[in-house]
């Protein structure tokens, strides 16, 4: 959210509702009355989960107490930033833990955790939930394609909503840890996932390792000799 300094209130401004006078115990009274107002116009997020932003002042916020997905808009009053959150869509499924939610076009999808896992797809306009792949742990959104990790399968998957096809993209499937090219490659426990511009990051948490998925090979021959380099003289990064 962006905030100006022109925003910000006076203290005149911020007393101007209230009447500042009285014994210290009437004011104290008149302070947790003005809160305790605020707090009634809130719907309560309770325990936040997986979270995106959509725009400046809009976000997507999960509840796993609840089992609710909030939508929270934000504003500014000069003093702090207020979240009005309203229920948006109720988890559907087998939906036990929303792990992230990331938002393509004009969907937003949920990694839900679950006896199966799933992707799935919610229409922002229509609030319709469909799961369109299962067995999946984290997502991210990349080219115009939701990426995600299969950690049974051991692969990073592409999910193409044009079509609803899945298709593996990274992995072979072996469980070991080892570099290679986009079919060589394998991990071992394949978790977290994200991507900046049109690099991905992957997570393999038995090996310990943040990998780099990459199209610019002189990029992987570069950190291949550094990681080499690193191994001999013992340096941990």
């Amino acid at each position: 959210m962006n905030i100006s300094t022109k925003s910000l209130k006076r203290r005149a401004e911020l007393l101007s509702h209230l009447k500042a006078t009285g014994t210290v115990p009437v004011l104290r009274q008149k302070r947790n009355d003005h809160l305790g107002a605020i707090n009634k116009s809130i719907d309560c997020v309770g325990k936040p989960s997986a979270i995106c932003a959509a725009s400046n002042d809009l976000l997507f916020c999960s509840n796993d107490e609840s089992q609710y997905v909030y939508q929270i808009t934000l504003t500014f009053d000069g003093v702090t930033i207020h979240g009005n959150a309203t229920r948006f869509t109720a988890y559907l499924f087998s939906i036990v833990d929303l792990l992230s939610i990331p938002l393509l076009d004009q969907c937003a999808f949920f990694s839900g955790a679950s006896s199966q896992g799933g992707l799935y797809k919610c229409e922002l306009s229509t609030k319709t939930v469909t799961l369109p792949c299962s067995e999946i742990n984290q997502i991210c959104a990349l080219n115009g394609k939701v990426l995600y990790t299969d950690t049974k399968a051991a692969k990073v998957m592409q999910y193409n909503p044009d079509d609803n096809s899945a298709r593996a993209l990274v992995g072979s499937g072996h469980n070991s840890s080892s570099d290679g090219t986009q079919d060589s490659c394998s991990f071992k426990q394949l978790e977290g996932i994200c991507s900046v511009d049109k690099t991905l990051f992957v997570t393999d948490i038995s090996s310990g390792k943040v990998k780099i998925v990459t199209s610019l090979s002189e990029t992987i021959s570069f950190l291949g000799i550094l990681g080499s380099l690193y191994d001999t003289f013992g340096t941990e990064t």
